[in-house]
């Protein structure tokens, strides 16, 4: 099983420890083992008569233990444990990446303030544009006198005659 799963991921392959893990999963398999009296054949049955009658049987047959212990394993490792496996990396490398990766970081960071303090500085001269043009707009209506309904229709009259 070991040999099988470092061909499944020869980047990782075999290394030393790994045979503890899957011994741990033999003995959960081999403990919770559930001995089945009559063999059932599958491949004669429906998938819904499976599922409506025997369901806990098919997942528990002896037959496809060495499948289910090798997902187990594997889903064991791909959960992070795989990543103890890894070949490390020398401390200055391990520095490095983290400092390029923190040094990318930041200048993302600077870039999104700075785009963010250009749009608040666009805003705030777009609002000061448009209070000095209410304030223009204001200031010409004030000074001119309001007129009455009388005078507005004796102009009204003189622009027709």
């Amino acid at each position: 099983m070991l040999f099988l799963w470092g061909k499944t991921y020869p980047d990782f392959a075999y290394k030393q420890g790994m045979n503890e893990i899957l011994a741990i999963v033999l003995v959960v398999f081999e403990t919770e083992r559930v001995d089945m009296p009559n063999k059932l054949e599958w491949d004669k049955m429906s998938d819904k008569e499976i599922a409506d009658n025997h369901l806990l049987e098919f997942l528990l047959d002896p037959k496809f233990a060495h499948a289910d212990i090798f997902t187990c394993y594997d889903r064991i490792l791909q959960l992070g444990i795989q990543l103890l496996y890894q070949d490390t990396k020398d401390i200055s490398d391990l520095r490095k990446e983290m400092s390029t990766r923190n040094s990318e970081a930041e200048k993302k960071k600077r870039e999104l303030f700075e785009f963010k303090v250009s749009k608040d500085q666009e805003q705030k001269k777009i609002r000061r544009d448009l209070e000095k043009a209410y304030e223009r707009e204001k200031s010409k209506v004030s000074h001119e006198p309001l007129r009455t309904v009388n005078q507005v229709h004796s102009i009204r009259v003189v622009c027709d005659q």
